[in-house]
This record gives C-alpha cells, structure tokens and sequence, in this order.
C-alpha cells in the first residue's frame, strides 16, 4: 500500500514534470528565432534525446536495451506514430499557433484514444466519453476561433497549424494504443529508446523532403537550446511523469498533467507576448474539463500503461 509520504512524493513529481513539459514551446521558438526550420528542431530533439537516453540506459541499466524480434513491429509502429509524425506535427503546430493552442490540440490524444479504441477495439464508448468527445470539440471551435466567428484568422492560427496540431493529437493516440501493448513487457526506458529509435528514419525522410536542402549552422547558443530541451521537456519531464505515474492512481495523475497547457499559456503571455482571448481560455477549460472527465471515468485504482498521460515523451 502507497503510503501519504509517496503520494505526495507522486503528486510533485507529475506537477514538475508537466510544468517541464510545458516549457517546450519556448525552446521551438528560440530555434525558429534562429532560422531552424521545425523539422531540424525534432530531427535534433529526436537524435540528442536517444543519445541522452540510450548512454544512460548503457551505464546504469543494460539489459534494458534488449528487445524480442517479434516485438520489433510494435516499436516500428510506435517510432511512426510517436517520433515519425506526432512530435514534428506539434512542433510545425508551434510555429503557426499560440503555445497554448498548439499544447491543447496535441491534448485531444486521449480523446482520440476513447474514439479509436471504440473503432477498432471494440471498447465501450460510455455516455460520460460520449459527452466528453463533444464537449472537446466545442472547447476546440472555441479555442480556434472556428466558433462564434467562424474564421481561424480571429485567433491567429493558420490553417495548416489547425491540421498539424489535430494530426499530433491523433497520431499519439495511436501511439498510445500501441503502447498499452508494449507497456506489459517492457520498461519504458525501453520504449522510448527503441520507438524513436525505428521512427527516425521515417522524420528524417519528412526532413529531406519539406525543410530546406541545407541545415542550419550548429552555433553554441543553439546547440545549448536543444541540450536543454533533450534534458528539460524531454529526459527529465519523462523521469518525473514515469516516478509519479506509478504512485499517483491514473484520474489525479492525468488532472495533474494537464498543468502543461496552462504553463504553455502562462510563458506564451509572460515571455512571447501572446494573449488568449476570453472565447479561446473558455474552451481550453471546455476541453480541459473533457480530458478530466475521460480520466475520471476509469476505475478505481487502475494505473495508467507507460506513456499513457505523457504527449511528449522524449524523441
């Protein structure tokens, strides 16, 4: 039995871990700032943080860098839907859209969970998930300014951002499916070496195909910028959210979590000058309060699968 001590042990650490993660944002700016195009920031943020991770795991645990053959298209399939689509789409998303915006599409992944594991898994989609799909679409017309005004333009968010951001949300929930099968064997340590790991050939290809021919210059100001963000957002926020999901139950972790969309928008106001309008907050809590009510629903004392509450594992 956890004891008061581990909760709270539990409870902080989600809280830092959301908070790191939140930050993100920030640095995808900076490097835009300095002429990177959002695709070199994942390729760079993908390559730093499986190095981090893979010596680490090398050093201390080596065992864990072992995988069955049969296994193997389950991590090619969680590198494709994980590193090889959803991260550089929430990256390209935080070029074109407000960091908050951009958090909060990439937040609809459990919403998209409740929809595919209806589809394809034939669980049951319960009237409280029901009413929570279509309060989150009403939280993301608001937020996207698609209600009352019926034009993206009214909350500065470009059109292709609006489909990159629902398309990083998406994309995770299949990762987070792929997951659930993967979490009962391995580590996560494991999990996120060897997703990545398949899934960077596939982000390179986007690399080659839509950024410019050449790379921009490696200076120490911007090689700084991704050791940062390899060791903030990812490898720390990762080690937080894995220690405080295996003290926390999966409702109060996930309510927890959702701090990351908040912080994104306290630091886009306080750092980048961006401002949410009174529509837009109120449905970034329409859609908050819809993720809630999805986590709520589980029952007691189920804990969540590795990387179920974690849209930006790192890679």
């Amino acid at each position: 039995m956890l004891t008061s001590a581990t909760h709270v042990a539990g409870y902080l650490a989600l809280l830092m871990g959301g908070i790191t993660w939140g930050t993100t944002g920030l640095f995808v700016r900076a490097l835009a700032a300095r002429g990177w195009h959002p695709l070199d920031i994942a390729v760079a943020r993908t390559t730093c943080s499986l190095i981090l991770l893979i010596a680490g795991v090398a050093l201390t645990r080596p065992r864990l860098l072992g995988v069955r053959r049969s296994d193997l298209r389950y991590f090619l399939l969680s590198g494709f839907s994980g590193p090889g689509t959803s991260q550089p789409m929430f990256i390209l998303t935080v070029a074109g859209a407000p960091l908050a915006v951009a958090v909060l599409l990439n937040y609809t992944a459990p919403l998209f969970v409740a929809l595919l594991a209806r589809l394809f898994l034939g669980e049951k989609l319960s009237p409280p998930r029901a009413i929570a799909l279509a309060r989150s679409i009403v939280g993301l017309g608001l937020v996207t300014g698609v209600l009352p005004d019926g034009t993206l333009a009214a909350c500065s968010i470009k059109p292709l951002a609006l489909l990159t951001g629902l398309g990083s949300g998406f994309f995770y929930a299949v990762n987070l499916l792929v997951l659930r099968r993967l979490s009962g064997t391995y580590s996560p340590a494991t999990v996120q070496i060897w997703g990545p790991l398949l899934g960077l050939p596939l982000l390179l290809l986007f690399r080659l195909l839509l950024a410019p021919a050449v790379p921009p210059a490696l200076t120490g100001a911007t090689g700084g910028a991704i050791l940062l963000m390899s060791l903030g957002p990812g490898l720390a926020a990762f080690l937080l959210v894995t220690f405080g999901l295996r003290r926390v139950e999966a409702a109060p972790a996930s309510i927890l979590l959702t701090v990351e969309p908040l912080v994104a928008a306290l630091l886009g106001w306080l750092v980048l000058g961006e401002h949410l309008t009174l529509t837009q907050a109120t449905g970034m809590l329409v859609v908050l309060a819809a993720i809630c009510l999805v986590s709520l629903e589980r029952k007691a004392g189920e804990l969540p699968r590795a990387g179920e509450h974690s849209p930006h594992v790192p890679g």
